[in-house]
């Protein structure tokens, strides 16, 4: 009995040690959730009118840690897109593969999915790219010129130091383990890619009808943000973040934790968007309530702004 007693403890107490470290990793204090056990989550698009398409799905990058992912597709004719492309798959959630089969379900046969079209290239952002080409062959995707050198260039983001002392021993950890993918930038072929450039513009030379985009710096350098015309609603990418508070409402806040976020340029982006634009609804990337944010839902936070103030 008593060589059991050290058995368990001689299991239970690097356990209770490797999920401690886990569930404290710094560079995933926004995304703490209940433990996840490969329950098979449903992921699937649901319609929101004007031939557009809306699925919130989870990455679930540790057991104890879940990213809230708002994924678009739309719809043009035979043609649809997809904005982002979500998260990789690993041993524990198979989350690019939830996405293929998700957009495989909403596609019609005999129709196709032509683009991604990318607010950025962070790894949350493009991680189901290439099971998607899987199936779709002539598939591309859609970056912004400011983007691009990090996509399909030499260019490497500097957020991958992330805190100022590098990543955490926790975080190396999980990349040891595999529950979360390197931490490297993704690139593509060059062939695969087709540059959106300018300030603002619209997607007609390459087919895509019902978008425009906005460059939108700040949370990183090439981020863009995409107004669907159809249903007056602006694709927000990480443009803002939303948390859910403990007494259950809603912070919505600009999305600026790493290094390649400028804060003074993330704040000016706010300003500018928020003064200039007026989509019936803002929806961001990462949105925790679901539902989307009005002009006015918005102004509040870009009054603490003081380039913001003197213009709301």
């Amino acid at each position: 009995m008593k060589l059991l007693y050290l058995l368990g403890a001689v299991i239970a107490v690097p356990l209770a040690w490797l999920i401690t470290t886990i569930y404290t990793i710094p560079e995933l204090a926004d995304f703490h959730s209940t433990a996840y056990l490969k329950r098979g989550e449903k992921a699937s698009f649901s319609p929101l009118g004007h031939g557009l398409y809306k699925m919130q799905i989870y990455w679930h990058m540790t057991p104890f840690h879940a990213e809230n992912l708002d994924m678009y597709l739309i719809n043009e004719g035979k043609a649809w897109y997809l904005t982002d492309a979500g998260g990789f798959n690993s041993w524990l959630d198979p989350h690019a593969d939830r996405i293929v089969r998700a957009v495989q379900d909403t596609i019609p046969s005999g129709q196709s999915l032509v683009y991604v079209i990318l607010t950025h290239s962070h790894l949350d952002h493009v991680g189901a790219i290439e099971p998607l080409k899987e199936v779709y062959p002539d598939l591309k995707v859609i970056v912004h010129e400011t983007e691009a050198p990090f996509l399909i260039g030499g260019d490497e983001y500097s957020c991958y130091d992330y805190l100022p002392g590098g990543l955490s021993a926790g975080f190396k950890l999980l990349m040891t383990l595999r529950f979360i993918p390197p931490f490297y930038q993704y690139k593509i072929p060059k062939r695969w890619a087709n540059i959106a450039r300018g300030e603002s513009g619209d997607l007609s030379k390459i087919g895509v009808h019902d978008l425009t985009f906005t460059a939108a710096p700040g949370h990183c350098s090439g981020h863009v943000i995409y107004f669907h015309k159809p249903s007056g609603y602006l694709l927000a990418g990480d443009f803002t973040d939303v948390i859910q508070q403990e007494d259950g409402s809603y912070e919505i806040k600009t999305m600026c934790n790493s290094h390649t976020c400028n804060i003074t340029q993330a704040h000016e982006t706010i300003c500018r968007v928020v003064h200039q634009m007026s989509p019936k609804l803002y929806l961001p990337y990462h949105d925790a309530r679901k539902s989307g944010w009005t002009k006015e839902e918005l102004i509040p936070m870009a009054e603490k702004y003081s380039q913001c103030s003197q213009r709301l």
